[in-house]
């Protein structure tokens, strides 16, 4: 991702999708990009039991579309004053449209607030957010604690890498690389990158070699961090000491093993007190 000129945002007109436009407005005006507001209408909300009343939400639908309509112009006019913005509403499985309005639409980024996650919630997952986490390959900003962040902009990002001998993971990295300079630049945000591994895979010549290239590629726009131990930990403890405003970490397919596997990354947004963004 060279430059973010379409943001996809969410809103199910909660609390915290109103605290979340604050960040979107920064995003948005610091890239001057489009904002692409979308109301998913979810059979699952209109009914406990979809497939039985199947004809009763779409009998309702065309209502319940032109109220979506009217309540996301009044969102738009309350919350994202003064700037490009284009109201989509659809109905469907939430997770499932906002990974395939992200992609129809060409965003260069999906911004998802999320409620704070509870012991319960968090066994269980998030499954709105895990989902698109899981199935979109567009770069997803998420935060559990939007309230709290609402007019922070990002000074100082925490970029954590996951290093192997895997030829994937170097192109993983690359792709991450790539929106942390973009990032940092349009912000002109500091720059820290964290590898977190045992300390036998620190000292193997492939891992050596990773790492000091990855250190000659960041010149310039940051440092580079190596510990051992926990990796939500380490990073939380990382973005802690910094005093991070902004976590980025790649994201992988399902069923592969990385920082990206989407229960990690929602441990780090739980944990960290700054928004994650992720990247496939």
């Amino acid at each position: 991702m060279k430059d973010i000129r379409c943001i996809l945002f969410p809103v199910e007109f909660s609390t915290r999708c109103i605290a979340a436009a604050d960040q979107v407005t920064i995003w948005a005006k610091q890239f001057t990009a489009e904002i692409i507001t979308l109301h998913v209408i979810d059979p699952r909300d209109f009914s406990s039991d979809p497939d039985r009343y199947a004809d009763e939400f779409f009998g309702a639908r065309p209502t319940l579309e032109k109220r979506g309509q009217e309540d996301l112009k009044f969102f738009g006019n309350q919350y994202l004053k003064d700037l490009n913005v284009r109201r989509i509403v659809t109905s469907g499985d939430t997770a499932r449209e906002i990974s395939s309005y992200a992609q129809s639409e060409k965003a260069d980024l999906v911004m998802l607030p999320r409620d704070h996650q509870n012991i319960g919630s968090r066994l269980i997952g998030d499954s709105i957010t895990g989902k698109v986490l899981d199935t979109c390959s567009v770069p997803v900003w998420t935060s559990e604690h939007a309230e709290s962040q609402a007019r922070i902009v990002p000074k100082h990002i925490l970029c954590a890498l996951h290093i192997g001998d895997e030829l994937s993971l170097d192109a993983a990295n690359e792709r991450l690389l790539e929106t942390v300079r973009s990032v940092a630049s349009r912000f002109g945000a500091e720059v820290t990158c964290l590898y977190i591994g045992n300390s036998n895979a620190i000292t193997l010549p492939a891992i050596a070699g990773r790492l000091a290239g990855v250190q000659h590629e960041i010149q310039g726009i940051g440092s580079l961090e190596i510990a051992s131990g926990n990796i939500v930990s380490g990073i939380q403890k990382a973005a802690s000491e910094h005093q991070a405003d902004l976590i980025m970490v790649g994201r992988s397919r399902p069923g592969k093993l990385s920082y990206g596997v989407q229960v990690s990354v929602l441990k780090i947004d739980h944990r960290a007190e700054c928004p994650v963004l992720s990247v496939f």
